[in-house]
């Protein structure tokens, strides 16, 4: 067996002899991998494998399973137990003798289910995953070419801490599934079953989606081999602008074999440890002119002249990520990625605004058009990171791609010679491989946020249903646009073929069958009562967030900016609306909003404590009056919102002057002069007075039963507006007139008002 390991290229090798003409077993690995065997026995070896990048162990398990059905209890309960054992990550790879579903074997006879039952189980119980296999599917046929072949497998498991609780989700709606099928044919539980295997399927492709992303961050994060390295320094430009360092590409790949040593430890260096030398990461700045004569500093380009060194380790780490690429960004994103044609863009832009120019009738689209100005230089570095993180790169891999950012020094050159050297806080680098495709995840978190502020606002009405995407459009108003679209993606799962809304139609209305079998009873009749545009309305975008359902830019703003605004409540409707003197309106709204300078609003005030109660604040206060209006009858609730604004005016009173004045606080008084103050809102509310000419009480000519007269009038251009009010202290009663004159001055106009 040594030969036959030579011939192949492994140097390492373990064997188990044959028994008679069969049994014999052998591993074979090579020489940089290491690897310890811990145990053998026959048909099984278990090796201790060290991991360079990860710095840490893991378990392998090489077997041959048994193939009699006799002896596979035993095997399969023995190969549970020990990997339930090991308290590191494992893996069992060989040929295990079993499948896992009738897929895995092509022709023979057919798969039972006990065949299926022994690597189910397994997985089940070990939480084991099915990493399938690389190169060839099947791997051997046994003389059964044309009849069968089966394929030989891989199972792995990483630590818990890797995948979540997604294993234990992925358990327990297993088991309800089976739950559910034991029991007896209900409606209730046919769509119980049916929910639960949609959740199943989008907590395996999760995990799956988890596993590839670890892959992907190992492979970012690996140490690069010196036959890579040498290949990306013979890919680089040999005459592009050199920079602080002064050497070309050329320079290198002349005299390489001298260079060698040095560019491979550092850039190994760099992948090992995550810190990038501040020298290899120092950039000159050459301005190359936009226009024949320029004057402004904006008329310049900048383009960064990075040293050659810098440019191996970015472009190691740009053709890594430029195969993710195509997951990360979405479509409407044509630049930098492979596959994609940037002049799309540019077609489909002339598309759009031919179909504008040409579009008649009422109604009508809009483009906009956004002017990124210098957006490579307004890049955040903590964005970044932020956006790396989201889009699932591990730590190991964010700090290699901030540290070839947020580590630059640039000079600036001038006629050839550099400026001081200064260090910036934010930006990407022209000329930077990185920089594309780091450009790219960031204007991904703008596309997004630009598609679903048009989904939050906007709905399609039906008519013909002809031109309406189910699946994009939100065409359901009872739904908000997240759950639309979650809905959506629940029911692509199901595989189903229809289009457009004419799909669920009969004609003019609704295919009543069709849109209680998709949506399920519930929400299928709510949609039915749905109501549709009659002919000759065609297909129509409305805006829900408005009564009329137009468009406008201040509810579009609410919609976008919502976020930041407190929550709509009816007590600001009765504050601002109702039968409320002005003054109190705006005490109620300050107070309420905790818009007053409190200690506890200040953050350089040290003691938070109340200076009346010695207390620390509590709940909010809206919280306390919005239960209270809700517990009395509404006929009061004005009573009582006039009397909690005089209750606030004096607390802040009573505060102010124990703060600045020393005043010593009286509860007594207090009481009194909230009861008063209340009194004479009530005895006297809001006047707003439409019809000036007529009064709404009787005008009395004498003024012997009022002891006060106020006259008062307005002049402009020959014109007067003429106002007396008469008031009796005593018994309360008050009365006014208005009036609208001519005079040829203000004293004429005072003199008539009198």
């Amino acid at each position: 067996m040594e030969g036959v390991a030579r011939v192949l290229g492994f140097s390492r090798i373990v064997c188990h002899p044959a028994i008679g003409l069969a049994g014999g077993f052998c591993l074979m690995w090579e020489q940089d991998v290491n690897l310890n065997i811990v145990s053998s026995s026959r048909g099984s070896f278990e090796a201790m494998v060290w991991d360079c990048q990860s710095r840490d162990h893991w378990m392998m398990c090489a077997t041959y399973g048994t193939p009699y059905s006799s002896e596979k209890s035993s095997f399969w309960s023995d190969m549970s137990s020990r990997v339930s054992n090991c308290d590191i990550p494992w893996v069992v790879i060989g040929d295990l003798s079993c499948i896992g579903s009738p897929e895995e074997k092509i022709g023979g006879r057919r798969v039972t289910h006990t065949e299926l039952k022994w690597l189910t189980e397994f997985m089940e119980d070990t939480g084991g995953v099915d990493i399938r296999c690389k190169g060839g599917k099947f791997t051997w046929h046994s003389k059964r070419f044309k009849d069968g072949l089966i394929r030989e497998r891989a199972l792995a498991k990483w630590k818990k801490n890797f995948f979540g609780e997604m294993d234990t989700v992925i358990r327990s709606l297993e088991e309800r599934i089976s739950w559910t099928q034991k029991q007896q044919l209900e409606k209730s539980l046919i769509e119980e079953e049916l929910d639960l295997n949609e959740k199943l399927s989008l907590a395996w492709k999760c995990k799956e989606d988890k596993w590839r992303q670890k892959e992907v961050n190992q492979d970012l994060v690996a140490i690069p081999s010196a036959e890579k390295i040498r290949g990306i320094v013979f890919e680089l430009h040999p005459l592009k602008a050199q920079g602080p360092d002064g050497f070309l590409g050329c320079f290198f790949r002349k005299y390489w074999e001298i260079v060698r040593p040095l560019v491979i430890e550092a850039t190994q260096e760099f992948f090992c440890t995550g810190v990038l030398n501040p020298l290899v990461n120092h950039t000159f700045i050459c301005l190359i002119p936009k226009v024949d004569h320029p004057e402004l500093i904006e008329q310049f380009k900048p383009i960064s002249l990075c040293n050659f060194q810098y440019k191996v380790i970015a472009k190691i780490l740009s053709n890594r990520l430029r195969p993710v690429m195509e997951d990360l960004v979405s479509p409407v994103q044509s630049a930098f990625i492979p596959g994609r044609w940037i002049a799309e863009t540019s077609i489909l832009i002339q598309e759009l605004v031919h179909k504008i120019c040409r579009m008649k009738g009422k109604g009508g689209l809009m483009a906009i058009k956004l002017d990124m100005h210098k957006a490579y230089d307004k890049m955040e570095w903590s964005f970044l990171d932020k956006v790396l993180e989201r889009n699932g790169f591990s730590e190991k891999a964010r700090s290699l791609l901030v540290a070839c950012v947020a580590g630059v020094s640039y000079s600036v050159l001038l006629n050839g010679n550099p400026l001081k050297k200064f260090v910036p806080y934010r930006g990407l680098r022209q000329g930077d491989p990185l920089s594309p495709f780091l450009f790219l995840l960031w204007q991904e978190v703008l596309s997004k946020l630009i598609l679903n502020a048009e989904g939050r606002g906007s709905l399609a009405m039906a008519a013909d249903e002809k031109l309406i995407d189910v699946w994009r459009q939100p065409w359901i108003p009872l739904l908000k646009y997240d759950e639309f679209r979650q809905l959506m993606e629940q029911l692509r799962s199901r595989r189903y073929t229809f289009k457009t809304l004419a799909d669920l139609s009969n004609g003019i209305s609704w295919n009543e069958e069709i849109v209680v079998q998709i949506f399920g009873e519930s929400l299928g009749k709510r949609i039915l009562e749905i109501p549709r545009l009659s002919f000759p309305h065609k297909d129509q975008i409305i805006w829900k967030e408005n009564n009329n359902d137009a468009f406008s830019v201040k509810s579009a703003y609410w919609v976008d900016q919502g976020y930041r605004m407190n929550p709509k409540k009816d007590i600001w409707k009765m504050i601002w609306k109702g039968e409320i003197h002005p003054r109190l309106s705006m005490s109620l709204w300050r107070f309420l909003n905790e818009a007053i300078p409190i200690r506890n609003k200040l953050p350089f005030a040290g003691d938070k404590q109340c200076l009346l109660c010695g207390n620390f604040p509590g709940s909010s206060m809206i919280e306390f009056v919005e239960r209270v209006l809700m517990a009395i009858p509404s006929s009061t609730c004005a009573s009582f919102l006039v009397y909690m604004a005089c209750v606030f005016e004096e607390v802040w009173r009573l505060r102010n002057g124990t703060l600045f004045k020393g005043v010593q606080t009286s509860l007594l008084p207090a009481i009194m002069r909230i009861r008063k103050k209340f009194c004479d809102f009530m005895s006297h509310p809001e006047i707003v007075e439409t019809n000036l000419s007529v009064p709404k009480r009787p005008f009395c000519k004498t003024s012997k039963d009022f002891d006060f007269v106020l006259t008062n009038a307005a002049w402009s251009a020959d014109l007067a507006g003429l106002a007396v009010v008469m008031i009796n202290v005593e018994d309360g009663p008050w009365m006014y007139k208005v009036e609208l004159a001519t005079a040829g001055s203000a004293l004429e106009a005072e003199t008539k008002a009198i």
